[in-house]
Order: C-alpha cells, then structure tokens, then sequence
C-alpha cells in the first residue's frame, strides 16, 4: 500500500481496507480513473493467498479487462491462440496464463446500461 500512496498519491474507496467473507484476505480498491487497483492481504500466512506470496513474492496477480460482449472478445483471442482458462462464466472468463506470459488475465462483461 505505501509505493501506491507515498508514490501515486492513491487512497482506498470508501470500503477503505476490508476482510472478504470466506476468505483469510483483505482487500483494498485503489481508485484510478475509470478502473482501479486491487490490493490483496493475507490474514493468515498458511491461507492459499499467504502460501502464494511464500511462493512468488508480491507483485502484480492478475489483469481485469472489461469488454462489452465476452463471447465475441473470447472467439477473437482464439483465433490468434489464446485460450480461456477452465470455469468461464456467462458474465466472466480468465485466459490461460500459458497463453499470456504467465499473467493470468480476466475477462469481464460490462453490464448492460
């Protein structure tokens, strides 16, 4: 949280940093023009999140992009061979990291206006 503060001036919304029910995390959105950045904690260090970061070091976990219809967004990037992750729902998809320089990257619908 400080290099997002100190540095870029960013604050949490005004959920400010919160437990997510279900979860030993915590999170915290970062307000950025029209999106946001996401900051994810660990509550317990033996949580799948705690043993990830054990793992990885911190750093950037995925990449949420919005798109205005899934379906056509995804039938375009496999026709240049990136392919959706396993568990792709009506409104939501990830892309195989393989595909994407490891960087697992979601796909979500914009709800209609």
């Amino acid at each position: 949280m400080p290099i997002y503060a100190d540095l870029l001036g960013l604050r949490p919304d005004a959920h400010g940093i919160a437990p997510i029910p279900g979860t030993q995390a915590r999170l915290a959105v970062l307000p950025l023009g029209d999106g946001a950045i996401e900051l994810l904690e660990p509550t317990e260090k033996d949580s799948p999140l705690g043993r990830y970061l054990e793992r990885r070091g911190e750093g950037f976990y995925s990449l949420s992009v919005q798109v205005n219809n899934l379906q056509s967004a995804l039938k375009n990037l496999q026709s240049k061979g990136i392919r959706p992750f396993p568990g792709e729902t009506p409104h939501n998809a990830w892309l195989h990291p393989r595909d994407t320089h490891g960087m697992p990257i979601e796909l979500t619908e914009n709800s209609p206006q």
